[in-house]
This record gives structure tokens, sequence and C-alpha cells, in this order.
């Protein structure tokens, strides 16, 4: 009996133990659920910050870009309308669904279209469908037209919009029809 009290008592104490480690391993995983939590719930708001902050560099970004290309596009030079070009291009990466951006866009496309094929003057003698002419409309007329198409969609009644739209599906189509000049009365 004294055997099996000694046994019982031993018992006991290893329960006793092994009672203690259980609920100091309860507490432990408590405190480090708590501790992750809290970890997870900062990291959600760095996050949340981190994304705010890189939209607002995005528009910001583009905002500059833009106003670059403005100042760009008053001085009318084929190399600053190509470099405009650039400038929007880049500010459409970062927002591509913006329509005033499009507008810009395809407006200075245009200009670089117009300036490169010497489609602003009228030519009696001559057609302006050269093989370079049509390369720089195969090039950039798509593009302008998609962008002006864009624009137009999300400002129906701008005539800006419809001017560019005019404008680019001219040059985009211009390359697909050969005019002749025909001298005889």
């Amino acid at each position: 009996i004294q055997t099996l009290e000694e046994e019982r008592d031993a018992l006991a104490e290893r329960m006793d133990s092994l009672v203690n480690a259980l609920i100091n391993a309860q507490e432990d995983g408590n405190a480090y659920r708590e501790q992750y939590e809290k970890i997870h719930s900062e990291g959600q708001g760095l996050y949340a910050s981190y994304q705010t902050k890189c939209e607002r560099l995005k528009a910001v970004s583009s905002e500059l870009d833009r106003a670059k290309a403005s100042a760009l596009l008053q001085r009318r030079s084929l190399a600053d309308c190509e470099a405009a070009v650039e400038l929007l291009e880049r500010a459409l990466r970062r927002t591509p669904d913006d329509a005033s951006l499009c507008l810009e866009c395809a407006t200075a496309l245009n200009a670089v279209m117009r300036q490169r094929t010497h489609s602003n003057t009228l030519h009696i003698t001559r057609m302006l469908d050269t093989a370079e002419s049509k390369r720089v409309w195969a090039q950039h007329g798509p593009r302008a037209l998609a962008l002006a198409q864009k624009a137009k969609a999300a400002r129906p009644t701008d005539p800006e919009a419809l001017l560019a739209y005019c404008d680019a599906f001219f040059f985009a189509n211009s390359v697909k029809v050969t005019l002749t000049l025909n001298p005889e009365p």
C-alpha cells in the first residue's frame, strides 16, 4: 500500500507539473497570438499607407509629366512635340483610363504626325501620301486614334475630343488610301 501511495504521489506531482506546463504553453500561445494579431494589424496599416502614398506619387508624377508636356507643346517644334508624346505616354502608363490625358496624348501625336508629314499645308503640285508619310501615319495613327476614341467616349460633347478624334481618324486611315493627282481638266 505504501508503494502504491508513493506511486500515486509521484503521479500526482507529475500531473501537476504537466498541467502547469500546459497552462504555461496556453498562455504563451495566447501571448503569441496577440502579438501576431498586433503585428498583422500594424502591417495592414503600413501597407494601406504605402499604397496610398504610391497612388499619390503616381498622380503627382503624372501631373508633373503633363505640365512638362503642356509647356513643350506650346513651343510647337517637332522635337518638343515628340518629347511631349513621350512624357504623356509615360503618364498614361500610370493612369491609362484618364480621358483628359488620353486627349492630351492624342493631340500631341496628331501634332507630331502633322509636322512630320507637312499635313498643315495645301499642295497643288504634289501629294503628301509619300512612303515616309505613310510610315509616320502607320506608326502613330492607330495609337492616336485609340486614345482619341477613349477621350471622345468619355467626353462626347467636348469639341476638342471630337477634333482630336477627327485628326487621328484622318491620319490613321490616310495610310490605307492612295490618291493621285490628275493633271487633266
